[in-house]
């Protein structure tokens, strides 16, 4: 049963890499292009059902449109007229399993933005321009993840994950380049993975806490300590297909300044998915990302399609 499971472990757990910059949580797809820490969430499930594989290779690809924001009271604006801000992001994830039940993972991005008529303002704020398009590519915050098993039962189990983000994207400078939170970041948290029948559920809760503050001017995509969490459901169809369902986010406070301005911040995510393994050591998983305009404070909202190939190497 769970060796099955271990060959299956990213469908049931991860959440494709959303394209914007700086990713405030491990699995959820929360922030914005740079980090890469929700192509973390395949090691860790991974490392629950490991089967002694010893790496797990990774390549993500997100695409993104944003489509409004969110201000503090919670009431959503559409994107200006006339403007977009649009985002690529390819990532690479490395898993390493030193044991059974545990694995190391690393993961880098790279984003190239594009802004028409439109720019990132502060705290998730989209401000109207008249400049034409302009583009810009860069690296954004890398990642590290680990990953335990707690437990194992007939046919559920259990982990626990700690991280951390370093702030190598660009927080400040041209708004086209801008690619990361700007703070370094530490969070952990709570993995359950199960199968009931043909049905493979996860739940995944954690916490994130940035180890700063950015000034108000470079708080584009910086979210401050909060709660993140992640459900999702995938239906197995037979060997080689599963579709699925997901639902992620985070509610939390940024902080900033030295007068510890203290400012709500919300977002979910609803993420319809398939998967294709083409081995039990390989295949491909495409998601569908789409924000409420009804859910959220202090946070942008998009319209995003995700991709990720995976590679388990004995």
């Amino acid at each position: 049963m769970f060796q099955r499971l271990g060959a299956i472990a990213s469908a049931m757990a991860v959440v494709l890499s959303s394209p914007a910059p700086a990713f405030a949580c491990l699995s959820c797809s929360c922030g914005g292009s740079g980090s890469s820490a929700d192509l973390g969430a395949i090691g860790g499930a991974a490392a629950i059902f490991s089967m002694g594989h010893r790496w797990l290779i990774q390549e993500g690809v997100g695409l993104r449109a944003i489509t409004g924001s969110f201000n503090e009271r919670g009431d959503w604006s559409p994107m200006p007229v006339g403007g977009s801000l649009q985002t690529v992001q390819t990532t690479l994830g490395l898993s390493w399993f030193p044991s059974a039940g545990t694995s190391l993972g690393l993961q880098v991005p790279v984003v190239a933005n594009s802004l028409d008529k439109a720019s990132w303002g502060p705290l998730g704020s989209i401000n109207p321009t008249d400049l034409d398009r302009a583009t810009g590519v860069a690296v954004g915050d890398v990642a590290v993840q680990g990953t335990a098993r707690l437990y194992e039962g007939t046919s559920w189990a259990l982990a626990g994950w700690a991280g951390a983000t370093a702030p190598t994207g660009n927080a400040t400078g041209d708004p086209q380049a801008l690619s990361g939170a700007g703070v370094w970041s530490g969070s952990g948290g709570m993995i359950a993975l199960a199968q009931p029948g043909e049905w493979e559920l996860s739940a995944n809760l954690g916490y994130q806490r940035p180890l700063g503050r950015p000034p108000l001017t470079a708080s584009t995509f910086y979210v401050g300590d909060a709660w993140l969490y992640q459900l999702q459901v995938n239906r197995r169809l037979n060997d080689s297909w599963r579709m699925g369902a997901g639902l992620n986010g985070y509610a939390g406070l940024g902080r900033f300044g030295a007068g510890d301005l203290a400012v709500p911040m919300a977002k979910i995510k609803l993420m319809p998915s398939i998967q294709h393994a083409f081995t039990p050591l390989h295949g491909v998983r495409v998601a569908l990302g789409w924000d409420p305009t009804t859910l959220g404070t202090n946070a942008m909202t998009d319209l995003s399609v995700y991709a990720v190939f995976y590679q388990y190497v004995p």
